[in-house]
């Protein structure tokens, strides 16, 4: 992702502007009157790529539910909605469901929508590599869907409290990133992937760590602060590429398994034990 100055930004989308004089031509909308005409209207065209809409000046939105599957070519939808107006502002909401399963898309942002309550079937999004889902605290349900394609690099879910369990039978191949900090319901966390180099399941309550972790060969960055139940199976403690470990106020027996990790690091960088009620020794460095 890139950003830039609101300056430069707004010059572009004037740029884009003045290309065609009807906004279902153009491929980036961001204009109130023109994206609220459009997503009514079921005025959407395979020329549309990409929608900014901040609704805080906005009593009512009204989407057509056809609207957004005129867009083939659709990657980016960005929708603002400020602390108080919810959904209550943006008519058959569902539409918002729908637009997830567009083919071309890449990044879904959800970001603190706190009363959304599932991630439906994504099973059509084929290029989807980016997802963050943090802050969205009623949500309790992942669908499967989202570990379909080998595509997804990035998974974040911090503070989704309600959420239970995170699993897929599949081995993942392009997962780079997951993270799900303050997840405080979580106790089923069982993925299997050999690409996967920053995780963190800080202040969870995930009671075992899927032995299946032993294929987390290029993991570099571990954070299990907060665990305090079940335990961390030798084989992450033997991985050779680690360079950052948090096990802060933990309550988990780990000094033989610390030597091993002494043994078999020879990146290791960044060491936080803090809090470590059941650390009894610490052999010489």
């Amino acid at each position: 992702m890139i950003e830039m100055h609101d300056l430069i930004e707004e010059m572009g989308l004037n740029i884009v502007r003045r290309g065609s004089k009807h906004p279902r031509n153009r491929s980036r909308l961001s204009y109130i009157k023109e994206v609220s005409d459009v997503l009514a209207n079921k005025k959407g065209s395979d020329l549309i790529e990409g929608i900014k809409l901040d609704l805080s000046s906005i009593e009512d939105l009204h989407l057509n539910t056809d609207t957004l599957n005129m867009m083939t070519n659709l990657r980016v939808l960005r929708l603002y909605v400020p602390s108080g107006k919810r959904s209550r502002n943006v008519h058959h909401s569902g539409v918002l469901v729908n637009c997830l399963g567009v083919v071309n898309l890449v990044r879904i942002d959800l970001r603190e929508c706190q009363h959304w309550k599932n991630l439906p079937d994504l099973s059509k999004a084929s290029k989807l590599n980016w997802v963050n889902l943090s802050g969205c605290e009623s949500l309790r349900d992942i669908h499967p869907s989202i570990f379909s394609f080998d595509t997804l690099e990035t998974l974040m879910l911090d503070g989704c409290k309600k959420l239970k369990g995170l699993k897929s039978g599949k081995h993942l191949t392009s997962l780079r990133k997951i993270s799900v900090n303050g997840c405080t319901s979580l106790k089923e966390f069982s993925l299997s992937s050999d690409s996967i180099r920053s995780l963190d399941l800080s202040s969870t309550r995930i009671g075992m760590i899927d032995s299946r972790f032993e294929r987390l060969t290029s993991l570099e960055s571990l954070n299990v602060h907060g665990l305090r139940y079940g335990n961390i199976p030798d084989e992450l403690f033997s991985l050779k590429d680690l360079q950052e470990l948090k096990i802060c106020n933990c309550r988990l027996a780990i000094d033989k398994q610390l030597h091993v990790l002494f043994d078999a690091s020879t990146y290791l960088r960044l060491l936080h034990l803090k809090d470590c009620c059941n650390l009894w020794e610490l052999r010489e460095l």
